[in-house]
C-alpha cells in the first residue's frame, strides 16, 4: 500500500512524512477516534516475516510499559491493510541536535536537560528497557523547554528485525553480520565491539551527549567511521574542562565517569547519575546567586571609593595606594583597573583571581609604564599557578616571571614583583625552598617596610615551618597596616589552631569572608570546630561550603569529608573521598590535603598509608613539628616505630630551619600583638 499525505489507515489520517530510517517511515498523523495528533512509525515491507513481526511486537510491548514525563509514550502496535505500524506521542519542538547547532546552551539549562534525560533513562532501566541509541537527535525539546526522549529500544528492535529479515526467523541472541545497534558517535565500547549490552551502555552514551553539550562536539569524533570506532574502544577524550574551561570541574568529573571504558567503573545506575547532576545544579544555582550579589557589591564599593578619592581616606591601605598612584602619575583608567583588581585579588578564590588578572592586564595595557600594575599582575599569575591552576603552572610561571621582570625594570622597588618571585619559588616542584622565598619577601619589606601584603606573606612561611612567634608578629603587623588583610588573618588563625588554641583560632576564622580561599580556610575552620567539640556546627559549615563553592571544591575539603566519613564508620565513602583529595597533587598547599588523608587513614586503622602521607605532608613544605608533636588525630600512630622515625625526621628539619631562617627578615619591632595567652582548645 503506497502511503501519501491524506492516506487513511483505519482511524488515522496521514498528514505529512517527517522522517525515514532503518525502522521505516515516520508520519505525522491525526487520530480521528481520540482527536489527537500522533507520530506513526511504519515497519518497512521487507521486515514483515511472521517471526520478525512476533519479535517486533514483543520488544515494542516492553517499550509500551514506560510511562514517564520525559519519555515519548508508545500508544499502540497495529496492522491495517497489511501495513504494520506503531503510534506514539507527537512532540512539537526541536531535537537537541538542532538546538546545539544553532545556539550555546547555558550551564543551568544544560544541567536541567541532563537531569531530565538521566531521569528518563532511570525509569526505563527499572522496567528492563535499554535505549541503545541515545543521541542528541533522539532528544526533543518542546516549546515549553521540556525534554522528551524518543525511540527507546527501537535500535534493538531494528537489529533483531534485520538479523532475521532474509530467513524470517530470529532469536533474541541473533545478530546481523556487520550490523551495530545505535549511532557510532554515541556508542559504548561494548556496542562498538558487538558485545552484549546492559543499562550501563546507555550511561556511556549519555556521557557522550553530555560531553557534546559541554564542548560542542562528540568525544570521539574522527574523520571516518572505523577511526571513530577505534577511538571509542581505545582513546581517552580530551577533558571537558580543557575543551571548555567555563565548565565546572565537578561536571567534568561526572562526564569522565560516564565515559569509562569499563562498565563497572561508570555510574551503576542512571538514577545515581541524575542525583549527582541535580546536586550540582543546586550548588551552582546557589553559588551563582551569591556571586552576582558579590559582584554588585564590589562594583558599588569600587564606584564609591573612586567617587570619594581625594576627599575621604577610605582606609589606611586604600589611602596609601591612592596617594602613591597619584604621585607617580599613573593614568586614571589604569589606576581604576588596578584598584578594582586588588579587591578581587584579596578574596583568594579561583573566580576572583581570574578577574584580578583580567583587570591588571587592562591596567598595564592602558599604562605600560605602570610598574605596580606589572608587579600585581605577576603576583596574580603566581597565585593562580600555586593555589588554583597547577596544570597551567609552566605557562603561568613564564607569564609571572616576565611581568615581575618588567615591573623591576620600571621600578626596582616594586614590592609585588618580589612577592611574586617568592611564591614562584615556594612550590612542590621546587621542594619549598623556605629561605630563598623569605629572602624575596625580605627584599619586598626593604622596599616598603609598611607593606601589609609582604608581612602577611612572611607570616605564611613562618607559620608553615613552625616559627609561631615570627608568624604572629608579621601577621599582626599586617593587620595593623590593613585591617582588611585577609591573608594575614588566615595565618594568625592557623598559628592559633596549630599551637592548640582552637577557641581563639575559631574567632579569627569567623572574621574571614566565606568566599575567601574556601577550601584551605574552610577546611581549617572545620578543624577548629572539631577541636572544640562542635561536630554538628562543623558538618553544617562543610555543607554550606559545598553548596556555595562546589565548582571550586578543593582537595582540602575532600580530605575533611573523608575524615568525617571515617569517624562515622563509612569506610567506602572515606576511601573514595580520600582518593579524590590525594588525586589533586601539584597545588602549593596540597600538603594540607595530604594531612587530612593522614587523619583519615589513621582513623581507618591503616598506619602504612597514614605514615607515608605524613611524610609527604610535612617534608619539606610543612615541617611544623610543634603541631605534629601534639595533634590528637595522630595519637593512633604514635606507638608505631615507623611514625616515630618520621616524626624524628620532621623534628630535625624543623630545628634546622629555626637556625637557618633566623634573621632572614629583621624582627618586627613592637607589633602590638593581641592577647594570645593560652585559652581552651
Amino acid at each position: 500500500m503506497a502511503l501519501t499525505p491524506g492516506t487513511r489507515l483505519g482511524s488515522y489520517d496521514l498528514v505529512a512524512l517527517v522522517g525515514t530510517g532503518g525502522m521505516g517511515e515516520v508520519w505525522k498523523a491525526r487520530d480521528l477516534r481520540l482527536g489527537r495528533t500522533v507520530a506513526l512509525k511504519v515497519l518497512p515491507a521487507h521486515l514483515h516475516g511472521p517471526q520478525v513481526l512476533r519479535t517486533f511486537k514483543r520488544e515494542a510491548r516492553s517499550v509500551a510499559t514506560l510511562n514517564h514525563p520525559n519519555i515519548v509514550t508508545l500508544y499502540s502496535i497495529e496492522t491495517i491493510d497489511h501495513v504494520h505500524f506503531m503510534t506514539m506521542e507527537w512532540v512539537e519542538g526541536r531535537t537537541l541536535a538542532e538546538v546545539m547547532a544553532r545556539e550555546t546552551i547555558p550551564l543551568a539549562r544544560m544541567l536541567q536537560i541532563g537531569i531530565d534525560i538521566a531521569d528518563a533513562l532511570g525509569s526505563a532501566h527499572e522496567h528492563g528497557v535499554v535505549h541503545r541509541d541515545l543521541k542528541p537527535a533522539n532528544v526533543m525539546l518542546t516549546a515549553e523547554d521540556r525534554v522528551k526522549v524518543l525511540d527507546f529500544g527501537l535500535a534493538h528492535i531494528e537489529k533483531l528485525a534485520a538479523s532475521g529479515a532474509e530467513t524470517g526467523e530470529i532469536s533474541p541472541s541473533s545478530s546481523a553480520e556487520g550490523h551495530l545497534e545505535g549511532t557510532v558517535s554515541y556508542m559504548s565500547p561494548e556496542q562498538a565491539n558487538g558485545r552484549h549490552v546492559d543499562h550501563r551502555s546507555d550511561v556511556f552514551s549519555f556521557g557522550s551527549v553530555l560531553y557534546e553539550l559541554c564542548t560542542g562536539e562528540p568525544p570521539f569524533k574522527r574523520k571516518t567511521t572505523p577511526m571513530e570506532l577505534s577511538a571509542i574502544l581505545r582513546d581517552t577524550p580530551r577533558p571537558v574542562i580543557e575543551a571548555n574551561p567555563r565548565i565546572p570541574v565537578s561536571l567534568g568529573r561526572v562526564v569522565r565517569r560516564c565515559l569509562a571504558k569499563d562498565p563497572g567503573q561508570r555510574y551503576q545506575s542512571a538514577t545515581d547519575l541524575r542525583n549527582d547532576l541535580a546536586e550540582l545544579r543546586s550548588e551552582i544555582s546557589v553559588g551563582g546567586r551569591r556571586s552576582r550579589r558579590l559582584r554588585m557589591r564590589r562594583a558599588l564599593v569600587g564606584a564609591l571609593l573612586l567617587a570619594a578619592a581625594g576627599a575621604v581616606a577610605f582606609n589606611l591601605w586604600g589611602a596609601r595606594e591612592w596617594l602613591f598612584l597619584q604621585r607617580t602619575g599613573v593614568r586614571p583608567e589604569a589606576m581604576q583597573a588596578f584598584l578594582q583588581a586588588t579587591s578581587h585579588a584579596a578574596i583568594d578564590n579561583p573566580a576572583d583571581s581570574e578577574k584580578a588578572v583580567q583587570l591588571l592586564e587592562r591596567a598595564v595595557i592602558l599604562d605600560p609604564s605602570f610598574a605596580r600594575g606589572w608587579g600585581a599582575l605577576a603576583l596574580a599569575f603566581a597565585v593562580q599557578a600555586v593555589n588554583f591552576e597547577p596544570q597551567r603552572a609552566e605557562e603561568l610561571t613564564r607569564l609571572a616571571t616576565a611581568a615581575a621582570r618588567q615591573a623591576l625594570r620600571l621600578d626596582p622597588q616594586t614590592v609585588e614583583a618580589y612577592l611574586a618571585q617568592g611564591w614562584l619559588l615556594w612550590t612542590p616542584r621546587n621542594r619549598f625552598p623556605h629561605k630563598k622565598t623569605l629572602e624575596q619577601f625580605a627584599r619586598a619589606l626593604a622596599a616598603d617596610p609598611d607593606s601589609a601584603s609582604a608581612h602577611a606573606d612572611a607570616a605564611a612561611i613562618y607559620s608553615h615551618v613552625g616559627m609561631f612567634d615570627e608568624a604572629i608578629a608579621h601577621a599582626t603587623r599586617a593587620i595593623q597596616l590593613d585591617p582588611l588583610a585577609l591573608r594575614a588573618r588566615l595565618q594568625l588563625a592557623f598559628v592559633l589552631l596549630w599551637r592548640d588554641q582552637a577557641a581563639q583560632a575559631l574567632a579569627e576564622f569567623r572574621r574571614l569572608p566565606r568566599d575567601f580561599y574556601p577550601s584551605v580556610a574552610g577546611s581549617h575552620h572545620i578543624w577548629a570546630l572539631l577541636a572544640v567539640g562542635r561536630r554538628g556546627e562543623a558538618e553544617a559549615t562543610l555543607n554550606e561550603l559545598l553548596l556555595e563553592r562546589q565548582a571550586e571544591l578543593g582537595a582540602e575539603l575532600s580530605g575533611v569529608r573523608a575524615f568525617l566519613a571515617a569517624v562515622d564508620g563509612r569506610t567506602a565513602d572515606a576511601e573514595r573521598l580520600v582518593g579524590e583529595a590525594l588525586s589533586r597533587t601539584g597545588y602549593g598547599h596540597f600538603h594540607h590535603a595530604a594531612y587530612f588523608a593522614v587523619w583519615t587513614y589513621a582513623r581507618l586503622g591503616r598506619p602504612e598509608p597514614a605514615i607515608r602521607w605524613f611524610r609527604e605532608a610535612a617534608l619539606p613544605g610543612w615541617p611544623c613539628f610543634p603541631l605534629f608533636e601534639r595533634d590528637p588525630h595522630l595519637d593512633q600512630l604514635r606507638a608505631d616505630a615507623r611514625f616515630q622515625a618520621a616524626l624524628a625526621d620532621v623534628r630535625r628539619e624543623w630545628e634546622r630551619l629555626q637556625r637557618e631562617l633566623k634573621g632572614v627578615i629583621p624582627e618586627v619591632s613592637d607589633p602590638g600583638s593581641p592577647d594570645l595567652s593560652r585559652g581552651p582548645r
